[in-house]
């Protein structure tokens, strides 16, 4: 089977993941990533691209784009190749640095997109390089809390996409930070786990009817490409029934405002699975 098709459209809004070949350390210190971020704000101008959201790690990097013009992949192929040029350079390397194939998810939701900015700026966290988020310097955290001047980031952008405010955007980053990460119910689950207890919080006195807050969180899971296997076997019900789940809560949404109304709630507020 060949590789599904890059998406390139116009005003497209992505989740992008761009990998290093074999694990390599992308970021030695602190010169390749200001060199990095320096040429990620050029290409930005060059290509007329939007960003919400940054996060340098070690062997890779995020990043939550709007394109205005059909260019994700021209965009992304140069910004690794400028890089990686400056990187071999510097290390005495020969080589690919990156992995032939980014990653990038297509966002179609507004809740999704608040989502996957949340997951983005506490990637440090999560990964246990900093104990507060505001440490890390190399993502765009701190643009939104603490109006750090950045040139690359369109902050009022975001807001405005949203419909929300600096006040709104905080407020909901904590609540996540505050309850799963320094509540002990979270420690050592897996995601599925982890997820259920973190929309049963948040959903249990909305949803009191367990079976749809269950089949809801089925949707979400099937709908964000969580494996089926793991679901089949956390939920203990089988595939037909899972398909059947999916189809009848997809019928749902479209016709009641209040099921969507719940379910746009469900994406705002779970855990991102993007593998």
């Amino acid at each position: 089977m060949g590789r599904p098709r890059r998406i390139n459209i116009e005003n497209g809004i992505f989740h992008i993941i761009a990998k290093s070949v074999e694990e390599t350390k992308l970021f030695n210190d602190e010169e390749e990533r200001k060199y990095f971020v320096k040429i990620l704000e050029q290409e930005k101008y060059k290509f007329k691209i939007n960003i919400y959201a940054y996060c340098l790690m070690s062997n890779h990097y995020h990043l939550l784009i709007k394109t205005n013009e059909p260019n994700l992949s021209d965009f992304i192929k140069n910004l690794n190749y400028r890089y990686a040029q400056f990187y071999n350079y510097k290390n005495f390397r020969r080589g690919h640095l990156f992995m032939d194939r980014f990653k990038s998810f297509f966002i179609d939701k507004e809740g999704y997109l608040l989502n996957v900015s949340r997951y983005i700026h506490l990637n440090p966290l999560e990964a246990n390089i900093v104990q507060k988020p505001e440490n890390y310097k190399w993502n765009s955290y701190n643009v939104y809390f603490y109006d750090l001047k950045n040139n690359i980031i369109d902050k009022n952008e975001f807001y405005e996409l949203l419909s929300i405010d600096k006040e709104y955007y905080i407020e909901y980053v904590n609540e996540f930070i505050n309850l799963y990460y320094f509540d002990n119910d979270f420690t050592n689950d897996n995601f599925i786990s982890k997820n259920n207890k973190l929309i049963d919080h948040y959903f249990s006195d909305k949803i009191p009817d367990k079976k749809l807050l269950r089949d809801l969180m089925i949707y979400y899971l099937i709908n964000r490409n969580y494996p089926i296997v793991e679901i089949i076997s956390y939920f203990n019900v089988s595939k037909a029934q899972i398909y059947r789940t999916f189809q009848k809560v997809k019928l749902m949404i479209k016709k009641d405002p209040t099921i969507t109304k719940f379910y746009n709630e469900i994406e705002k507020k779970s855990l991102i699975y993007q593998e």
